[in-house]
């Protein structure tokens, strides 16, 4: 193998050794290039910026405005409504079927009534 001394010109060559030190750096790992100054390009169009918060129209009785959205209002009497209205015909079904009550029994095959222990 050829050390770098006897290496051909170009190939290994060892570089000299500089007669300045180099400055301490806090982090060894770390190399800093020279600092360049960079050009800005200026954008050919202004662009507008989007606000991070946007401030909606007050609404209706209100001294400030509505920065976020309102809460939707519950439907809470509509479905008291429908709990009512099931609860009716519920109610009705088993109304008829007491009133029947006696012609459903006799409906209901023999075998059945006796199972179920239901009157002749």
């Amino acid at each position: 193998m050829n050390s770098p001394e006897t290496a051909p010109t170009g190939v290994l060559s060892a570089q000299p050794p500089s007669s300045e030190p180099e400055p301490p750096i806090a982090n060894p790992g770390i190399s800093l290039g020279p600092a360049r100054a960079a050009e800005r390009a200026e954008p050919a169009d202004p662009v507008e910026a989007i606000p991070d918060l946007v401030i909606r129209p007050p609404r209706q009785r209100s001294s400030l405005p509505a920065v976020i959205e309102a809460r939707p209002k519950t439907r809470l009497p509509i479905k008291i409504a429908i709990a009512v209205i099931v609860i009716a015909v519920v109610a009705g079904v088993a109304g008829v079927g007491y009133l029947f009550l006696d012609e459903i029994i006799q409906m209901v095959p023999a075998g059945w009534r006796t199972m179920l222990h239901l009157a002749p």
